[in-house]
């Protein structure tokens, strides 16, 4: 109580002009507005008089000082106006570099890759055959398809292909992989992925020179077969990073290799990173907890229904 008799009392010190003021004020609103909307009005704040002092303050302003007042109004509407053409320019620039991005992603190979298409039903792989290393070989350790012939083993890559003795055969005895795409029982459509172990320690020519030699054999043994040559998959941003003699970096430029030696022999390409790569072009670090680079069995269904989505007319 006794704060509010200080407040009531400091606002009865008003100076003689500031009553006058406020009379004057008071006298104007009466005749532009009915008294019961002036108190109405007055009713709404905490402090009447100061309000009305105020009024009459604004009203008495020079002229000067009015203009300024409008002309800093002025100049906050322009600068206004300018940081939404700006804010517009801006969003203008961003949308023209990620469509440039999107560009030189997908002109970074020579030759085109097989576009997407309907889906395939599932029987699709039953005449198929699959070719490969350690990834390829998880299709039948993750039973992800079961009605597709794989010929495949660890640590292959395009140069163990003619040379090391493999796979093993009904009577128990061992063959070359490209003894064994030989035997295969005449597959309509092939997918070849080679490589994962070959960028870390063959230069990309020996690397371009092994793989053109595996594909004309591989086009050699089965003729009349489809062949889908298929890029070599991402590894994790924490693998590349470390290791950089098999960095996606590096993958890229062979993977750039395996497009141009397919398409100069009318061979399919897909690229099936776009499967299985994040935004960064790197296989997500939860795809691979284990080294990096062999994947789960979720992405072991990403990748194949995207081979399901890019077929050749010719192969349905």
């Amino acid at each position: 109580m006794a704060r509010r008799k200080k407040i009531f009392r400091q606002r009865r010190r008003v100076s003689g002009a500031s009553v006058a003021a406020v009379i004057s004020v008071v006298a104007i609103a009466a005749v532009s507005f009915p008294v019961a909307a002036l108190w109405q009005s007055l009713s709404r704040v905490s402090d009447p008089i100061a309000m009305l002092e105020s009024s009459s303050s604004q009203a008495q302003a020079p002229a000067g000082e009015s203009d300024a007042v409008q002309a800093e109004s002025e100049e906050s509407t322009a600068s206004a106006a300018g940081s939404s053409d700006s804010e517009a320019s801006s969003s203008q620039a961003a949308s023209e570099a990620s469509s440039q991005q999107e560009e030189q992603q997908e002109s970074r190979f020579a030759y085109p890759e097989v576009p997407e298409s309907d889906m395939a039903p599932s029987s699709y792989f039953d005449d198929a055959l699959f070719i490969g290393d350690s990834i390829t070989t998880g299709i039948e350790l993750y039973d992800v398809m079961s009605n597709a012939q794989v010929i495949a083993f660890t640590g292959i890559n395009p140069q163990t292909y003619f040379t090391r003795e493999v796979i093993e055969l009904e009577d128990g005895s061992t063959v070359t992989m490209e003894e064994a795409v030989r035997r295969a029982d005449n597959p309509g459509k092939i997918y070849v992925m080679m490589g994962s172990n070959g960028v870390a320690f063959l230069d990309i020519d020996t690397f371009t020179d092994y793989y053109g030699q595996m594909l004309d054999s591989i086009m050699e043994a089965q003729p009349d077969a489809d062949i889908y040559v298929q890029s070599i998959t991402p590894v994790t941003a924490t693998l590349s990073a470390s290791q950089p003699a098999e960095s996606n970096e590096k993958i890229n430029e062979y993977n750039a290799r395996i497009n141009q030696l397919a398409g100069e022999r009318g061979l399919y390409f897909v690229d099936v990173n776009k499967a299985l790569a994040d935004e960064t072009g790197a296989l997500p670090e939860d795809a691979s907890p284990a080294d990096g680079m062999h994947f789960t069995s979720a992405y072991y269904q990403k990748w194949l229904d995207y081979l399901r989505k890019h077929t050749a007319e010719s192969s349905l």
